[in-house]
């Protein structure tokens, strides 16, 4: 039985891992990626190179030089283990969601079908425990004509630097109604109930998982001076962190994680260039060796 990395009981364990995941942590966003030939038909060195890049960061790029469809989508996640898909209203009979401008009605309910800037969060971060969403794939079928670029932050390193501060930040992070989300009502009545639940938390196998978003409406954060300050360190380091990522989705392009910490950058099309991208998100997590 290994002692937890993420207990605030066990500094020995905490400091052992927290040593082997920034000496092995990459330097640029090209380290993360992995050219793949056939995505329904992986090679054992594709898929140990995905996942040995995603036990570095909680992610990885991929280069795709055959073409992916939705079905095809599906095929690649399950080779990585990610076989229970978690579909929204908005997603097709695939489970999958496509993000791209409605040319019809281009103000959209939600941030991620329009074109404007998204601010830093993890997905799902309104769901209930229940519909817990621990890793995501990102397929760019077709980049905007000009920015739409992706921001990636590994929130175990939000953890550690949190930690290595203040180990108070990160228990007032755990707390059980650390952020509260109320429901999302319309005309057509309730669609999502209020869900509350702890920032940080470790799932049944003991990995760490982060709910969180940087956005202020809607957002009920628990009345605590503390969780306040280890707020405002959160916002300080996804304006600066050494270790965030910057890195564009191409055609045949794709992000596959473990529901990391992403933003996204305002985009425009054109006529002839239009931002189409494939999302699909998991209830599983793409598995590494453990708490590498």
């Amino acid at each position: 039985m290994f002692d937890c990395p993420y207990s605030l009981e066990t500094n020995a364990a905490y400091e052992k891992w927290r040593d082997r995941k920034l000496n092995a942590y990459p330097g640029k966003a090209e380290d993360l990626l992995t050219e793949i030939r056939d995505p329904v038909n992986l090679t054992k060195r594709e898929i140990d190179s995905i996942r040995k890049t995603v036990g570095l960061a909680n992610f990885a790029l991929y280069q795709s030089r055959g073409v992916m469809d939705k079905a095809d989508l599906v095929c690649f996640a399950a080779q990585l283990g990610l076989n229970r898909i978690v579909a929204n209203p908005e997603a097709d009979q695939y489970g999958i969601s496509t993000l791209r401008v409605d040319s019809i009605d281009p103000r959209p309910r939600y941030i991620p079908y329009g074109n404007q800037p998204l601010n830093w969060h993890t997905d799902g971060y309104y769901n209930p425990d229940s519909a817990r969403i621990r890793s995501f794939v990102l397929h760019c079928t077709s980049p905007a004509d000009q920015g739409g670029g992706n921001r990636m932050l590994d929130h175990e390193i939000v953890y550690i630097r949190l930690r290595d501060e203040n180990p108070r930040f990160i228990r007032a992070l755990m707390h059980p109604e650390a952020m509260r989300i109320p429901a999302n009502v319309s005309e057509k009545g309730i669609l999502r109930n209020d869900t509350v639940g702890p920032v940080f938390s470790l799932d049944r196998c003991g990995h760490l998982n982060m709910r969180y978003t940087a956005r202020t409406r809607s957002i009920q954060w628990r009345d605590e001076p503390v969780l306040d300050l280890a707020r405002q360190r959160i916002a300080t380091l996804l304006e600066k962190s050494d270790c965030i990522f910057s890195h564009t989705l191409q055609a045949g392009q794709g992000l596959i994680c473990n529901n990391v910490l992403h933003a996204r950058t305002g985009f425009t099309d054109s006529a002839n260039q239009a931002r189409l991208i494939y999302r699909a998100r998991y209830h599983d997590r793409v598995e590494t060796t453990p708490h590498s």
